[in-house]
């Protein structure tokens, strides 16, 4: 049954935080663009400021194109869905900024090994279970 949520609730909080993989899809505002789905995996990369905010970091990869989109209109996807337990999915839609690599938004968040941090302020969240 699809659920929608004004806030992200503490339910699924919890679930979101156990998840070991989580996807990131933007897309560009061009017609010849396309979607971009990144698969995140690394432990401890996902963290939830409050019901409403989330960030993640972005480790290195094999290109800067969730940036870019993110950069060019805001809009992201954060998909999470159960591999154990009773199925569930969660996405949290939502608008991104990207706080660069030696800024000071980007000191307050996370150790110098890291190269961006996406942060979506979620506006709409889902969950299906």
């Amino acid at each position: 049954m699809v659920q929608f949520f004004d806030e992200i609730p503490p339910f699924l909080v919890d679930w979101i935080r156990a998840q070991q993989v989580f996807w990131v899809a933007t897309a560009p505002l061009s017609e010849e663009g396309h979607v971009n789905v990144s698969g995140k995996g690394v432990e401890g990369t996902f963290h939830v400021i409050d019901n409403h905010k989330v960030w993640y970091e972005d480790l290195t990869g094999s290109g800067c194109e969730t940036i870019s989109h993110i950069r060019e209109n805001g809009r992201i996807t954060v998909y999470f869905n159960a591999f154990e337990g009773p199925p569930r999915i969660a996405r949290l839609f939502g608008k991104g900024t990207v706080y660069e690599f030696g800024t000071p938004e980007y000191n307050e968040f996370i150790p110098p090994e890291k190269r961006k941090i996406p942060i979506l302020s979620a506006w709409y969240r889902q969950s299906e279970l």
